[in-house]
């Protein structure tokens, strides 16, 4: 279940909206899957992945951090930036940027995993969020 309270996901898809990704909803409107907000563009080889549980407040529902996940073949190390408000984000099993998940299903299975795998940002906030969508359509 999201912990993302309605004004910070509008807050996240207007975002999102303003800097060429839009996200993708189920027919009936709803959010694509239960814990992540998902969201393309068609300047963008794959589909990027908002959880909208981790670095979520269960309280506030408002974020302390950004989880973005990606194709690990789309993840661009050049867009890690901490004075930015980017960070690459490690596994606490692992100790390595590679997070599987069952939504991510046009993503690769590595050997070790059992579901497909991406690798992941870390953002301190919606201008982040911004930096990131513009590097990753290469703008």
């Amino acid at each position: 279940m999201s912990n993302l309270n309605s004004q910070t996901r509008q807050r996240i898809i207007d975002t999102c909206l303003k800097n060429g990704f839009a996200v993708q909803l189920k027919a009936d409107g709803s959010d694509l899957y239960e814990k992540n907000l998902v969201v393309k563009s068609n300047r963008y080889p794959s589909r990027v992945f908002i959880h909208t549980e981790t670095g979520i407040s269960k309280v506030s529902g408002d974020f302390t951090f950004l989880k973005i996940a990606v194709h690990p073949d789309s993840f661009k190390e050049e867009l890690v930036n901490p004075a930015l408000g980017i960070e690459s984000l490690l596994n606490k099993q692992t100790k390595h940027n590679l997070f599987s998940s069952s939504n991510y299903v046009e993503f690769p299975r590595f050997e070790r995993n059992k579901e497909p795998c991406g690798k992941c940002y870390k953002l301190d906030g919606l201008i982040a969020l911004k930096k990131l969508l513009i590097g990753l359509q290469g703008a």
